[in-house]
């Protein structure tokens, strides 16, 4: 392993600073702030991981690793808010209030493996599978399972061209885990592949919209430097996090900092989704950070909640009387009134 792969390989921590490095005991970037993963030989070969153990780790972040500037992408003018729809509609809804913009998610728009696009959505386009009316434009979001998100990755020059004939408003690049026990090259090759695909994705003639992975302070210092010298448009920022309890709001307030230190250190005029929040209290507190900077809530509580007979506006269950698909159009007029007030 050659020390230009082996030590500093996220271009941002200096090392020649690091207690490790000054007295002999770095081991690389990989292991840095991570815990070593311990696994046999057997579960080793298994893993997906990039772990700093397997063979050629390093060598496949290098290969990846995207030295040119971010492409220029578009500035979209979107709604405050942008429903996510799952699910194929039986009503006909009134869009007007987000500007006929929806969400299409990434999950059920690529076939199981994730390396195509589902045959229904190739034969029917998105806007008749899930029956909306012409006039309504779709961002596809890939917020999505690892398992699809390698297919993707494994057959993304097709998908490219798949995405192309789809003809939708913008795309958001494919959302790469970088979980917080993972070692560190794996954070560092997702990150690059997430650049790469982005310019890749530009490159081909699409609308895409690039997503912001990171799991350090580190990751968001290099998205500021890439954005910086680049003359990107768009971004988009997610808050999902997988754990519903205390973990969760600890994470919460680790997301809004890392946001905090982004917007704070890139042009104004930059327009940013924000995925994974559907609290208005805590879109208020966003808002609030973000000043006035344009930003877009993006979500799909409004559907998952009207299937459960469950108005937002008032947080409980409704009547049965009143249909799901009238509680889906409730929930969405009261989104998009909530996150278009200023805080």
């Amino acid at each position: 392993m050659t020390e230009d792969i082996k030590k500093n390989l996220c271009a941002i921590r200096n090392c020649n600073k690091c207690i490790k490095n000054l007295d002999g005991s770095c081991s690389g970037c990989s292991l840095c702030d991570v815990a070593f993963c311990r696994c046999s030989k057997e579960k080793l070969n298994r893993c997906l991981v990039r772990c700093p153990r397997k063979l050629g780790t390093f060598n496949n972040i290098k290969i990846i690793k995207d030295d040119t500037t971010l492409s220029e992408n578009s500035f979209y003018e979107l709604p405050g808010y942008i429903p996510i729809m799952p699910d194929k509609l039986g009503y006909s809804f009134d869009f007007s209030k987000v500007n006929n913009t929806v969400g299409i998610h990434g999950e059920f728009l690529l076939s199981a493996n994730g390396e195509n696009i589902s045959n229904i959505y190739k034969m029917r386009g998105y806007k008749k599978t899930l029956n909306l009316s012409s006039d309504i434009e779709g961002i596809v979001e890939f917020y999505i399972k690892d398992r699809a998100l390698e297919g993707f990755w494994n057959n993304r020059k097709e998908l490219y061209k798949q995405l192309k004939k789809l003809k939708f408003k913008a795309i958001i690049t494919p959302n790469f885990s970088l979980y917080e026990d993972a070692p560190r090259s794996e954070h560092l090759y997702n990150i690059q592949r997430t650049k790469r695909v982005y310019n890749e994705m530009i490159q081909e003639g699409l609308p895409v919209i690039l997503d912001i992975i990171w799991a350090t302070n580190e990751d968001i210092e290099f998205w500021i430097k890439e954005i910086n010298r680049s003359n990107i448009k768009t971004i988009a920022f997610s808050f999902m996090n997988v754990d519903t309890r205390l973990k969760a709001s600890n994470a919460w307030r680790h997301y809004l900092l890392g946001y905090k230190i982004l917007i704070s250190k890139i042009p104004l005029d930059i327009e940013i989704i924000i995925a994974g929040i559907s609290s208005v209290e805590r879109v208020r507190e966003i808002k609030k950070i973000s000043g006035n900077r344009k930003i877009s809530i993006m979500h799909q509580a409004a559907w998952v909640n009207s299937r459960k007979g469950f108005s937002s506006k008032d947080k409980k269950q409704l009547e049965r009387r009143i249909s799901k698909d009238e509680i889906f159009q409730m929930n969405l007029d009261f989104y998009s009134k909530e996150y278009e007030v200023d805080s």
